[in-house]
This record gives C-alpha cells, structure tokens and sequence, in this order.
C-alpha cells in the first residue's frame, strides 16, 4: 500500500510540475518581483492623502545581512522542519486531508515556509483566499516542486523579504528599522523573537499599539519557547531575551496630510475587513497589501485645516504658559464620520512625541467635561432641570490605602465659594463641582429602613422628613452603585475606557473627571446629547474598492461615481442606537447653551460664545492643570477640543479649560459654521439648533425662583418670582438592559402619606419645594436640643404634626404657620464600610443647615414638634415673686410695609411698681435680617401697664426672616421677669 501511494504520489507531482512549470519560472526573478499594488488612501472627495502600501517600504537584503536570530526564531515559530522536508510538513498535510474528508471544509493549515512564500507570490487574490483542498494540494505540489528547483538558503531569503510585518512594513529589513531603527542584521535575540512572531498576526500584534503590546510580548515568549525546544538557544540565552529592554524607534510616517488621521484610518480599514468581510487576519493584511485597494475615508481636508490653523494659533498664543499639545476631533453626530482629527500639535515635533495621536489613543483625565453626563443619569433616575442641590460644605469618608484607614474628601468648587441651593440647571452650566459629587451621590441613593428592604424611595425620603419624633436620618446611599450606574451609562455612549470591571479604581471624584478616557471618546459620547440621544459609532472609512473599481464596502453612499456594485458589495448606513431618553439629551443641550445663566462663573461673550451660532458646550479643567477640555456641538457637527503636555505635566497653574481648549474650539466652530457651503456640503442637514427644539412630551412650568439665596426664611410666597423650566411630561426612558430598547421607568414608588405625622407638600414642580405648618422653637428648648444632639445648628422651628393640628384641645395659636421650605440634601448617611457594620453620618445636611442659617435661608426643619415644643408662641403672663411684676407678649401685629420690609407691632403687658428710675422693662430682638446680637427696641419704658391691660409694648420696621424677642422686667437695677418670644416676618 506504502508503495502504491509513492507511485501514485510521484504521478501527481509530475503532472503538477509540467502544468505549473510557468508559475515555477516566476520564482526565478523573484528579486524584481512585487507581489502588491498600491493601496491609496483618499479624503471624502476623493483627494489622495497617501500612498500607504507603496514600494518604499521594502528593503531587499540578502541572508547574510539578515541576525541569526532572527533566521532561527523565524524556523523555529514558523516551519521548525524548514530544511529537513520537502517543501511541505506531510504530518500536517495528512490531518488537513483528514480533516477536509471529514467536515468538507479546510479545518487546519500547517503550512511551511515554502508554502506560504508560494501562496503570497504566485496565487492569485481570489485563490489565495479561497478555502478548498485543491488550493491546498497546488500550494503544497508547488512548494516541493521550488524545493526541487531552488536551495532552502534561496527560499528563505525570499520569504524574509516577502512577508509583511505590520505597520507598512515588508521584508525583516523595513521591519527591523520601523520597529527599532536598526538593520535586520544588528537584531538581537529579543527583538528578533518579537519580529519573528508578527507575520502570524500582524493586526492583532502591534506592538506600536498599547493595547496590542502586551500580546505581541507574549507572543515573543512563545518564539522564545520554541527555539529553546529546537536547540536553537540555551536557556540562559533564553530568560535574558524575556529581560532585554526593547528599544522602540520613533514612528516616522511620510505622511503629509492629516497624519494622525490616515494612520488611524489604516487601522480602522484592517478592522473592518476583519469584522465585515469575516477574514483571517492573515489574509486580511495579504489584502491589503497586495489587493491595490483605494480607500475613500470620512475627513475633509477643509474641516482639518480649519481645526489645525485653530491649534496652531493658540499655541503661539499660550507659548511660556507650559502648554506644549492640543487635540482636535470634528464629527458629524448622525454618522459618527470623523471630519477631522488633529492628533497632536505638531507630528514631527519630536519634543512633544508628536506622533503620538492624543486625540485618538491619550487617556486622559476629562475633569468638569464628564458633568454632563452625570446630570443625564440623575434626570433618568427622576431629577428635573429645577432640582435643588446644596453647593455647601461636603465630607465623604473615603478608604485611603496609604494609610490603611478612612480619610475624608472634601470637594471644592473652582472659585473656592459656596453657593448654597443651586439648581441642576445652574450647577452644570457653572460646571460647580459640589453638586456634580452630591448628583453622582444621589445615583446610589436608596432606603436602608428595614421597613422598607427594597429600596423605595417615598416622598418622605425625598424631602427629608420622617413620621416619627427624632432628628431626621435621610437616605443612604452605595458609592459602588452609583459608580456602577454612571459608568454603565457612559458605556452606552461608546466609552471603552471606563469599566465596572474595576469599580474600586473609582471613587465620587469621578463626577469631576477622575477617570481616564480618549478625546475621540468623550467627543462621541457629546455627538449622542447632538444626535438626541442616538448613539452612532465614530468612524474614518466611506468607501474601498478593489484594483477593478469593485465595491467592497461602503459606507453612508459613500463610494465614487465609477464605483462597481457586485453581489459581494457590502453597504452599510448609520445604524444608532437610542441611548438616552431625547428628551433628557434635549434639556441637558439647552442647558449647556444657556449663555446667561452661565455667565456667573464663566463670564459674558467669551470662548464659549457663538454668536448667531446655537451651540451647547461645556469645559473641563482637571484640578492639577493637567488637562483642559471644552466640548461642544450644533445639530450637525461636535467639537471636542483637548489641551496640555504630552508627558502630562501641570500646566501654568490657572490654566483653565476656558483659557486652554475653549479658544480653539470656539475658532473652529465659528470657522466652519461662518462658512456656509462647508457644512451644507456634507449632504443630509437638519437646522443648526435642532438640538434645542423640545420634543415630545416636553412641557414647560413656572418655577419658583428658591436657589442661591431667594428664599429667605418665614416666606410664605415666592419672593424673588417665578421663571419657566423645561419637564419630562412621563417617567424618562432608559435602556431596559444593555443595547436594548428605551423603556419607560417605573415611576418612583410614594407611599401614601400616614394619618399621623408631618403632612409635607410638595408645591413646585421641581420637587424641592414644601409647604410645611411649623411652630417656633422658644430658645430654650432650641439650646436643650442643641445639647442633647450635639447639634452645630440651632433649630429655629419644628414641624406640627397633623393629629396635633386636628387635635380640639389644642388651641392652635398665631405662631403654628404654613411656610415654605427648601428641601435638604438627600445624602446625609454613607453606606456602611467594609471595617464597620454602622453607617457613617456625614456632615451634608448640617452644613446646609448652617449655611441656611447664615443667610437666613429657609431650609426644612428637622424636629416633629413635641408637647413640650408646642408652648411659648402666645405666652401668657410671668408672674414674678417680686409683688406688682407681671408680664406677658400676646402676639405682634403687622403694620403696612416700610422700606425695610414691615412693620411689627407687639402687644402685651408690662406692670412694675413705679418706685424709681431703676425700674423699667425693655424689648430687645435678634435674628432675622438684624443678625445674632440683641438689640433693644427704642428705649427703656418706665411707664408700666397698670392692672395687666395689654397694651402696645413697642413696634420696629423690620425686614423678611425669624425673630427672636425677649421681654424682661427690671426692678432695682435686677431682671425679676423674663418672657421669650418666637415670629416671622412674611
């Protein structure tokens, strides 16, 4: 049998060697011989930007110049039997037989050198690809006939300078200089092994790539491996190669327009042929590099120019400020179409590793940039544009491994104030870090009451108020589910570099950037706010065809003219996927354009200014000044702008996002929008201000003006007005689970309010305002309170139950009134630590109370009313054990209004013997708009109210807010009687 299948086996080989014996003759010029056509990369309207496959990029040299490493890692990786077979590995060729037999179809390849140096030369791209067993069979009857034909030293020559290596680079000569700019001769055994392993893989093992480098490390481990088990090196030699320090060579494309752009271009075209025609990796680089492929990509040339002009000039303009880089990325938000990308300021500009594309690969910090979408997440979890934070003091225990324990993080806001209650609307457009840490709080908030395990939040917890008696305890909250739901958010926009994988790399200081991610992703995250919350992948390719004109694929009807449509033709069109609710990305883009209410922090007509030009925009400046950002978009195009150092240093201390990025963005966009046929020439267009157009089920409210400090306490109006604020008219939408459809939420679960208790109401629209019946607390059941709770702030009322209210026996008096208050912040206790079962109590809603107080705020009061509270607001009389003294305050009356607010009358009764000058009674007041310190009203009075007839005791002009009054008596020069007294001024 044996010897029927060698006669059988030498049949075949003669009648393939006369058959092929011109395929056979090629070989002999194949010094001369160039086995690929140009690819040439295009801008969208077909102007070359580059050849990038061309003949430069191969170098011959002879086996002699080429390191012995290299030669042995190259057999031992690839055909470890190279000069012992015949041109094939027949173990290999009989398990694909095998194999082909069984399924019907080429499972396995094993080809040798001399196949492969075969399959790339002489096979054409349509049998090269195919996989078939007579393919197989030609390749390995051809590979023994060369062998037959030429020397195994000639054969390996000439597959060291046919094989391609990644990064342009063909033959071990180019590739050793690409990857470490020395001759192929001079490799050493580590940088050898590393080459030797590329040819297999060369897409997926770019050690150029940061992403890819570690698996081209790997990969050498395994050339290594294998030489060792071929005796080619000892093992000695073996772990100091794993040790060697590669010394990469300095990219030196040849490109001269828009460089980042074309090498990420070529990047991009091997993925797409990987994913959309389904080809090995191998196979798509012989494509590529022999296919002659013209690839029309996404920039226009005039869009580059503009954003590099922009970069440009700003350079020159910040030179002494430590700004050395910048960064530029203009997409259309409907396509996702790349229309310019500046990767850096200058691309040969070795000082600053110019080459290296920021835009596209730089993690970089976003710092205020990322608030946007951490106000789009509060809004799909129930906020609304007039939601109230309190921009106050905040401390968060934070586990610090430095020093094993827990420290406290203290956010700041850029200009070192505080603001008190801010708005969303005026938090994000005044990029105030405060209320971006308290909102990204807010994402894990829930109800640790056992009462309630699952998590309900009812109206008691949304305004901060309990049934029961006692200090109020708000929310809790779980810092990881609240990292979890801003990153898994920012995921839906196309944000790779952000993972819940590695939640505890996080803390809340990702509100205000503290994670790292590209220029490209965060300006594709804001072309989702653009597109009204579709997200449509960015991409750099419209078009390629083959060498006949033949559509391979095409993007958006992105092909020429001329182009050929075959049934091979893959065509795809923009294909977004609804991410956020439209009508969230709408209010947060109406925010971002509101030039006046941002203009508190960021100034009037500045960078962020566009006349006549309806864009959103938002900055960003890390703490350090290391980054500075500005994003921002019409309806048609987005512009992400990043500034800084390569090597990350700080900037100029100062240098903000408004000084650093704003000005090239703000160039750029008034630049192409000035310029009318640029934008209109990209086809398909809606209006500018698409963006800014309320969808459906938008619906506008008048909002009572209650941020800042335009609620002052005791006010039972609006004082300040009302304004108009943008609501969602039905729960938001958001994604039923990852890349799945937007759904409504379920409506946040109220539970009915109890018969007894407080009865809050919510009287505005933006759920931060209550109207709440309260009773003023006399002093000194306040001091007794502060005491016992240890409390920084002193309560001014407490909150009257309803049964007390509707309680007959109590005579409900004057002083019991239903004022309006401000909600206080929701986070008051952090989620128990892993070193402890109890929660840690933050300091949040006492600092509010406190800043409250000092600007005489009205901010809801803490403490439900007890019997012991409900005394003191109509005194009645204080009999003295001093004879003839009694005193009493029975009320204040209003008089009209003075230039100082009101006027206030107070009645009651004042009787003292009249035995000489040193007996008298006295008024004295404080609080409100006077301040802390007593002052007595007018003068003493030595004329006492006979027989306790109430009467006029005294009267003042005072402004809106809470008085404290105090009646005292005096007789020989000693207090016998004392009567406190507690009252608001409307």
């Amino acid at each position: 049998m044996l010897f029927s299948m060698l006669v059988s086996g030498c049949m075949v080989y003669d009648h393939y060697s006369d058959r092929l014996d011109d395929q056979i003759a090629k070989l002999d010029d194949l010094h001369s011989y160039r086995s690929f056509q140009t690819t040439v990369i295009y801008d969208r309207y077909g102007n070359e930007l580059d050849q990038v496959f061309g003949e430069g990029r191969r170098t011959y040299v002879s086996l002699d110049q080429i390191s012995p490493y290299l030669i042995d890692a190259t057999i031992a990786y690839e055909d470890d039997t190279f000069y012992d077979n015949e041109g094939v590995d027949i173990p290999s060729i009989a398990r694909a037989a095998y194999q082909y037999a069984r399924y019907g179809y080429v499972v396995s390849g094993g080809s040798t050198i001399t196949q492969q140096l075969i399959r790339n030369v002489l096979f054409t791209e349509e049998y090269k690809n195919e996989q078939s067993l007579n393919r197989k069979a030609d390749e390995a009857i051809l590979a023994m006939t060369l062998t037959q034909r030429m020397s195994k030293d000639e054969i390996l020559e000439m597959y060291l300078n046919e094989v391609y290596y990644g990064n342009l680079a063909y033959g071990i000569e180019e590739a050793s200089r690409t990857y470490f700019n020395k001759s192929a001769a001079d490799l050493t055994l580590g940088e050898a092994a590393l080459l030797a392993a590329l040819p297999n893989r060369p897409a997926l093992l770019n050690p150029m790539d940061p992403e890819l480098s570690g698996a081209a490390l790997t990969a050498r481990e395994e050339v290594l491996a294998r030489m060792l088990d071929n005796d080619f090196i000892t093992e000695a030699e073996r772990t100091a190669a794993l040790g060697e320090q590669l010394n990469w060579a300095e990219i030196k494309a040849r490109l001269q327009a828009a460089p980042h752009f074309t090498l990420f271009a070529e990047a991009e075209l091997e993925t797409l042929l990987l994913t959309e025609l389904g080809l090995p990796p191998t196979e798509v680089e012989n494509l590529i590099a022999e296919g002659g492929l013209q690839v029309y990509t996404t920039i226009d040339m005039e869009f580059q120019g503009i954003a590099e002009t922009a970069v440009a000039v700003q350079m020159e303009e910040m030179e002494g400020q430590n700004m050395n880089n910048a960064a530029v990325i203009v997409l259309q938000p409907h396509t996702g179409e790349i229309l310019a990308m500046v990767g850096s300021a200058d691309f040969d500009n070795e000082d600053i590793d110019g080459n290296f594309n920021v835009a596209a690969d730089g993690l970089r910090q976003p710092g205020s940039s990322i608030k946007p979408f951490v106000y789009v997440a509060a809004l799909e979890r129930g906020w609304n544009a007039a939601t109230i934070i309190w921009d106050t003091p905040v401390e968060i225990p934070a586990w610090d491994p430095a020093i094993s324990n827990y420290a406290v993080y203290r956010p700041q806001n850029y200009d070192t104030d505080f603001h008190g209650p801010v708005t969303v609307r005026e938090a994000l457009a005044n990029s105030y870090n405060i209320p971006a840490v308290q909102t990204l709080r807010y994402l894990g908030a829930y109800d640790a009451a056992p009462a309630d395990p699952n998590r309900v939040v009812d109206a008691y917890d949304l305004i901060g108020v309990q049934a029961q008696q006692g200090p109020q305890d708000l929310l809790s909250y779980n810092e990881r589910d609240a990292l979890d739901y801003l990153i898994r958010l920012l995921n839906r926009t196309g944000v790779e570099n952000l993972s819940t994988d590695n939640l505890d790399n996080y803390g809340v200081s990702l509100a205000l950037g503290g994670g790292e991610l590209t220029p490209l992703e965060l300006t594709t995250a804001y072309a989702v706010l653009a597109n009204g919350g579709v997200y449509v992948p960015h991409t750099a390719i419209r078009c390629v065809l083959n060498s006949d004109d033949e559509i391979i694929f095409e993007y958006e009807s992105g092909c020429p003219g001329n182009a050929i449509r075959t049934e091979r033709s893959i065509s795809r069109e923009a294909q977004g996927t609804p991410v956020f609710d439209p009508r969230i990305a709408f209010i947060i883009s109406d925010i971002l354009a509101d030039e006046e209410t941002r203009q508190t922090e960021m100034g009037i007509n500045g960078d962020l200014y566009t006349p006549n030009i309806p864009t959103s925009v938002k900055t960003g400046t890390t703490n350090d000044y290391r980054d500075n950002w500005t994003v921002g978009y019409t309806r048609n195009v987005v512009v992400g702008v990043w500034t800084g150092n390569t090597d990350n240093s700080p900037m100029q201390s100062g240098i903000s996002g408004l000084d650093g990025a704003a000005p090239i963005w703000n160039q750029v966009m008034m630049d192409m929008h000035t310029n009318r046929t640029l934008i209109d020439g990209l086809g398909y267009r809606l209006p500018d201000n698409d963006h800014l157009q309320p969808p459906p089920g938008v619906r506008t409210e008048q909002v009572c003006r209650i941020s800042r400090a335009s609620l002052p306490d005791a006010s039972t109006d609006c004082p300040a007005g009302r304004y108009s604020e943008f609501f969602l008219s039905s729960p938001p939408l958001v994604p039923a689970y990852a890349g799945g459809p937007l759904e409504p939420t379920a409506a946040i679960r109220y539970q009915n309010l109890p018969d007894n208790g407080p009865q809050p109401q919510i009287v505005d629209p933006s759920g931060s305002l209550v109207r709440m019946a309260v009773f003023p607390l006399q002093p000194d059941i306040a001091t007794r309170l502060v005491a016992d709770h240890r409390l920084p702030v002193e309560p001014r009322y407490c909150q009257v139950p309803v049964e007390v209210l509707r309680d007959p026996s109590f005579v409900q008096s004057a002083a019991v009134q239903e004022m309006l208050f401000i909600v206080p912040p929701i986070n008051a206790v952090a989620a128990p630590l892993p070193s402890s079962s109890q929660p840690i109590h933050n300091a949040d809603a006492t600092n509010a109370r406190t800043w409250a107080r000092d600007h005489n705020l009205a901010i809801l009061p803490q403490y439900v009313c007890t019997a012991e509270m409900l005394v003191g607001g109509s005194s009645g009389p204080s009999v003295s054990t001093v004879p003839g003294v009694i005193a009493s305050i029975d009320g204040v009356s209003f008089g009209g209004a003075s230039a100082y607010g009101q006027k206030a009358i107070f009645n009651g009764t004042a009787t003292f013997p009249d035995t000489g000058s040193d007996d008298f009674y006295r008024l004295q007041i404080r609080g409100g708009g006077l301040g802390p310190e007593w002052r007595t009203i007018g003068d003493v009075n030595q004329w006492p109210y006979a027989n306790g007839t109430s009467g006029v005791l005294g009267e003042i002009d005072l402004p809106p807010g809470t008085y404290e009054l105090l009646l005292e008596v005096i007789v020989d020069s000693q207090i016998v009687a004392t009567v406190p007294y507690t009252f608001s001024v409307g």
